[in-house]
């Protein structure tokens, strides 16, 4: 498992808090990681020979545990931040509704693909023809998933009548 597993991180050592919290700058508003990132920008620690994510660790070290199968939410926005109070424990889906909400989506307006205004065929894309997935927060060509979905129909009914005239069915 990676730094960003969903693995829960328990009680840590008096050790390994003295290690954690020597390598977080708390002179600002955000307490910011001083030791290693990963290429996300993310503080990585240590613990017990497996890698963590920082702002994971400063949750288990607040809560006593880091649940697992939550993220941890920076309400700071700023990914080196490990100051507790700015992190907040939430799901998946909350974490993508918070990359909307800060334009780092295709649904987000400040994302390069908001800027487009046609699909990879050609279509324009209009509320009428642009479905936008609630979850994933992608947008969708409407003209271009219909077709999508007659040739996979399609395909399934072919597939559907040969294993019947073969007897299979």
């Amino acid at each position: 498992m990676g730094p960003h597993s969903g693995a829960s991180i328990g009680p840590l050592t008096e050790r390994q808090l003295a290690n954690f919290w020597s390598k977080v700058d708390q002179s600002g508003d955000c307490w910011l990681w001083t030791g290693f990132k990963n290429p996300a920008g993310y503080g990585v620690v240590s613990l017990s020979g497996k890698l963590r994510t920082a702002h994971r660790v400063a949750v288990a070290i607040r809560d006593g545990v880091m649940p697992e199968g939550l993220v941890v939410r920076h309400s700071c926005d700023n990914p080196i931040c490990v100051r507790p109070d700015h992190l907040i424990l939430g799901t998946q889906g909350d974490n993508m509704r918070d990359r909307a909400k800060r334009g780092r989506t295709a649904a987000g307006e400040g994302h390069h693909n908001a800027l487009k205004t046609h699909c990879p065929k050609g279509h324009e894309y209009t509320p009428e023809n642009t479905y936008v997935d609630p979850v994933r927060l992608w947008r969708t060509c409407r003209t271009c998933q219909a077709a999508w979905n007659r040739e996979y129909d399609a395909k399934r009914a072919s597939k559907k009548v040969s294993s019947v005239s073969a007897g299979q069915g």
